[in-house]
């Protein structure tokens, strides 16, 4: 919060944006990640998740408390289905992001042990507190295999940003 950005845009510093995230660390952002009062003075691209998206990183999610970057306070998301359950989402064109105006996100994070099938999936549906559906979700874990999957804590992961106080029903499958 209260931080200026400038230098971020193509007349200083081509293909840069004041907010990005790489592949380096897989829980970079999530729901508890918020924006507030924070400001551009020049041509600065805001944010742009194409790098995390060409790293496998599909569930970036960032609160906007403030609309420091957008028109109305919400959720920045990755431009993926597994980030867009809730109809109100957007995608920024450009940015491999997506807009969620006036949604409050959660996170849903399922570890599952890596002896289970690679093709194994979670399929969650259900509705957002105010009753819409929202777009069925199904994804499987992208992240990297365990350095020793047949260690007793070796796990996959899987994550999801789902709208607060919906009512879920989620189920694996393969």
């Amino acid at each position: 919060s209260n931080v200026t950005f400038s230098g971020f845009g193509p007349s200083k510093c081509i293909g840069s944006a004041a907010i990005e995230s790489h592949g380096h660390q897989f829980y970079y952002f999530d729901t508890r990640n918020s924006l507030e009062a924070v400001s551009f003075i020049d041509d600065s691209i805001p944010i742009n998740l194409c790098i995390a998206n060409d790293y496998g990183i599909k569930d970036v999610a960032i609160h906007d408390k403030d609309a420091s970057i957008l028109i109305e306070p919400g959720f920045i998301v990755s431009d993926s289905d597994i980030m867009k359950a809730d109809s109100r989402c957007a995608s920024v064109e450009g940015t491999c992001a997506a807009y969620c105006p006036n949604v409050c996100m959660r996170s849903l994070t399922v570890a599952i042990p890596s002896s289970t099938p690679p093709d194994t999936k979670l399929h969650i549906e259900g509705t957002s507190s105010d009753g819409q559906s929202i777009n069925p979700v199904t994804f499987m874990s992208y992240k990297k295999e365990p350095k020793d999957p047949t260690s007793l804590t070796a796990h996959r992961i899987m994550h999801v940003a789902l709208p607060a106080g919906g009512s879920y029903t989620a189920r694996f499958t393969e």
